[in-house]
């Protein structure tokens, strides 16, 4: 059978037809054809050309998208790091006015039995504190100090260290069970500090 090929689109188009069925091309007498008007089919079919990205597109496109991702991570990071050190710094603080505070209160327990203050060992040792607590153990950023212990007083300090978890001030509790503060690396001696609230 005779077929007619199109040669603006390519499309075989069935014999004695007087116009192309895709473009609408119309075919004269012998168009296309030698002679009678027809063209042999093609042995093969021409393959569509592609329509996809190049593997150099593809490329670009994930560096690209790679690119805004760590700009992104690195934007959030600026941001949260800061606020979370902030937060971590007085998280530090509180524990250790609660662990001075738990201090002054096992010093009470421990008067009320022995009639004197203890040491940390001595409070540790009678179960009032946690053991690990000694005299220059660094806890969370701050350094515990026993400044002085006799029969009817004592003080004990914590100050911070320069480490960027820690607050900005030290402090220190007397037999007078007040906690006070100082701003800085060293805590106040006795009542020179300012009472915390």
């Amino acid at each position: 059978m005779n077929t007619l090929v199109c040669r603006r689109c390519g499309l075989y188009n069935p014999p004695n037809v007087s116009a192309c069925g895709r473009c609408g091309e119309a075919f004269s007498p012998g168009a296309g054809a030698p002679a009678g008007g027809w063209v042999a089919p093609s042995p093969y079919n021409r393959p569509a050309a592609s329509k996809g990205s190049s593997t150099g597109q593809i490329v670009a496109i994930v560096v690209a998208v790679l690119a805004v991702g760590v700009l992104f991570i690195g934007i959030v990071a600026a941001i949260a790091i800061p606020s979370l050190i902030r937060a971590r710094a007085a998280a530090n603080e509180s524990a250790a006015i609660g662990t001075l505070r738990a201090i002054a209160g096992a010093e009470t327990q421990y008067f009320a039995r022995n009639n004197k203050y203890g040491t940390l060992s001595e409070l540790a040792r009678a179960g009032f504190i946690d053991a690990s607590l000694a005299n220059g153990v660094e806890r969370n950023s701050y350094v515990f100090r026993e400044v002085k212990v006799s029969q009817d007083s004592f003080e004990f300090c914590v100050e911070s260290t320069d480490k960027v978890t820690t607050g900005q001030a030290s402090y220190n509790v007397t037999q007078e069970f007040v906690i006070r503060y100082r701003e800085g690396r060293v805590a106040p001696v006795g009542r020179s500090g300012t009472p915390i609230g």
